[in-house]
């Protein structure tokens, strides 16, 4: 993470991906370019560290979908849909924007300690990594389940993003 956030009101701008695209360095041509691929919100700083404490919720009875919720936590129908972007993966990921630019960029800095994409994927699937990490340039990484894209959606109070939502229901891409 950059820690670019301030504690003074500032904001931060992030961006939901799929975490492979960013891991696998040939997948990266074009993914700031592809709305596709991705979807961006400004936040608030103060609600940076909430973004790493996803809580998953699994849909009702039969309905095989998912959804992660970060900050305040509302009905679905309060948020705001800000994009979708594809995850081919079976996983999204929220990384600050200058932290993707710089990867996307190539530099050095950036790119040294990156995880492989099979040992950043089994650490998720067996519960090894957690949010934030020295291991992952990731704020928060989770499973979308049997979906090929998710939505991104913020909930917004007195003007201010107090939450933000993943969604595993989104249409197609």
């Amino acid at each position: 993470m950059t820690g670019s956030a301030g504690q003074d009101g500032s904001s931060i701008e992030v961006c939901f991906v799929d975490p492979r695209t960013v891991l696998q360095q040939e997948n990266l041509q074009g993914l700031l370019g592809d709305a596709k691929q991705h979807t961006r919100m400004t936040v608030p700083a103060a609600l940076l560290p909430q973004l790493s404490k996803g809580v998953m919720e699994l849909g009702d009875a039969d309905d095989p979908l998912n959804a992660w919720y970060f900050g305040a936590k509302d009905e679905l129908f309060a948020y705001r849909l800000m994009g979708q972007h594809a995850t081919m993966s079976g996983f999204a990921a929220i990384i600050e924007l200058e932290q993707l630019q710089a990867i996307a960029s190539g530099s050095a800095a950036a790119t040294a300690g990156l995880p492989a994409w099979p040992d950043f994927k089994a650490d998720l699937q067996e519960g090894r990594l957690h949010f934030p990490s020295v291991r992952s340039p990731f704020l928060f990484a989770g499973t979308v389940l049997d979906a090929p894209a998710a939505a991104v959606y913020q909930l917004k109070k007195e003007g201010q993003v107090v939450g933000v939502a993943i969604s595993s229901e989104a249409t197609e891409l």
